[in-house]
């Protein structure tokens, strides 16, 4: 039986694998390169392309396509880009704050999961971007740290600037809450509605989620939640849905992961369970491969594999990689993201010109086949990896709501 649901599933997903496109093209690339990077997928292929763009990424990378998969916008954090690749109208200062005038010139936030971007529902033309401040705050153990610490977005309508979109005057930075919030790890997934947009984020030194809701009259909220684990200190992390939306994996910087079930109706979290990585140095991301069958957990030196259909999820780990080392800088496993090819792309911790990969991320164990440098790339990218939601969900099917 579990055989058939999981064929069922793939059929599912094979059916349903382009009907978005919306994050069809993936913009990269660092300042150490005149020429830039991107990545295209169409037809289940894979095309690296390379042209010079302004706008370079350090961590925070987010971007949305239209349904046909050709590029809108995107952002680093602290800029936005028309497809043009010039300054998307009206996006100047968009998000002030301690680590935009650090990192501004060109370089990115500099946040995992540090921006967002979500069609209006019922809109044609308008989209949201959700994004964080970064900024420097004291600790509750008395240092200076920088964190999050506002929440907020801007509404791009692509209507403005003869159809290469900007932002409405009236809905520019706008702050959804202020409270100090983990690094980035900001994520979303569709109601089961089918229409509007759950989004989650963290509070800082806390076990607190943060939700919203995306509707046609607007983000309602904050809603809050107390569950999982107390997230404190940490530059690095991932919050990632499963492809159905029915779960939520959690990983901070410190060796935990927390696991829970999602229910699209109401945005609550629950079933929590929480357990050890089996490598005490830190972990970087997560991601769920295109069933949800399996969750991968990337370390700097290691990749993990959690078989979520196991009785025990904790003892079905398997290493599925140990970082093959490279004479000179290191190619530690980075942040990860599930593309349109059913494929998981993994950057590298330091600035390089490859990005690792799975090759076939629902196949136990090392048939997964995870290629260390397995893509090349024509310029240096620096540890992004757009942070996309799954757009192709659906409505779920004899859902309440």
């Amino acid at each position: 039986m579990r055989r058939l649901i999981y064929f069922v599933w793939l059929t599912l997903l094979a059916s349903n694998a382009y009907s978005q496109k919306r994050d069809n093209v993936w913009m990269l690339g660092t300042q150490l390169s005149g020429n830039n990077v991107g990545l295209e997928f169409f037809n289940s292929d894979i095309n690296i392309m390379s042209s010079f763009h302004a706008l370079t990424f350090f961590i925070t990378d987010a971007s949305i396509c239209d349904t046909a998969g050709n590029l809108l916008f995107y952002t680093n954090g602290t800029y936005i880009a028309n497809k043009n690749h010039d300054t998307l109208y009206n996006s100047k200062d968009f998000n002030l704050g301690y680590l935009t005038d650090v990192y501004y010139e060109g370089i990115g936030l500099g946040m995992p999961q540090g921006a967002i971007v979500l069609p209006v529902p019922q809109s044609s033309t308008n989209y949201i971007v959700v994004y964080m401040s970064g900024e420097e705050i004291e600790s509750p153990s008395g240092s200076d740290y920088v964190t999050g610490l506002e929440l907020r977005y801007s509404e791009i309508d692509m209507a403005l600037d003869g159809g290469l979109g900007g932002i409405s005057n009236d809905k520019k930075k706008e702050v959804l809450v202020t409270d100090t919030m983990t690094y980035g790890q900001l994520t979303a997934c569709k109601h089961a509605n089918g229409r509007d947009w759950w989004i989650i984020s963290h509070k800082y030194y806390s076990n607190k989620y943060y939700k919203f809701l995306l509707t046609p009259e607007g983000i309602l909220g904050p809603y809050s939640q107390h569950i999982g684990s107390e997230y404190r200190i940490g530059y690095f992390g991932k919050n990632v849905f499963s492809p159905d939306g029915s779960k939520l994996a959690h990983v901070g910087q410190t060796d935990t992961l927390d696991l829970f079930s999602f229910d699209r109706c109401t945005g609550e979290l629950s079933n929590n369970i929480s357990f050890k990585i089996p490598d005490s140095i830190q972990c970087n991301s997560c991601e769920f491969s295109a069933s949800g069958r399996f969750l991968y957990v990337a370390t700097l030196l290691n990749v993990f594999q959690y078989d979520m259909w196991a009785n025990n999820i904790e003892a079905s780990v398997i290493k599925v990689a140990e970082y093959d080392s490279v004479p000179g800088f290191p190619f530690w496993f980075g942040l990860m993201q599930l593309a349109p090819d059913n494929k998981i792309y993994i950057s590298t911790y330091s600035g390089s010109t490859f990005l690792h990969k799975i090759d076939k991320p629902d196949s136990l164990g090392i048939a997964c086949s995870l290629v260390q440098s397995g893509v090349l790339l024509p310029s240096y990218n620096s540890l992004s990896l757009p942070n996309f939601p799954n757009y192709d969900l659906g409505l779920l099917q004899g859902s309440p709501c």
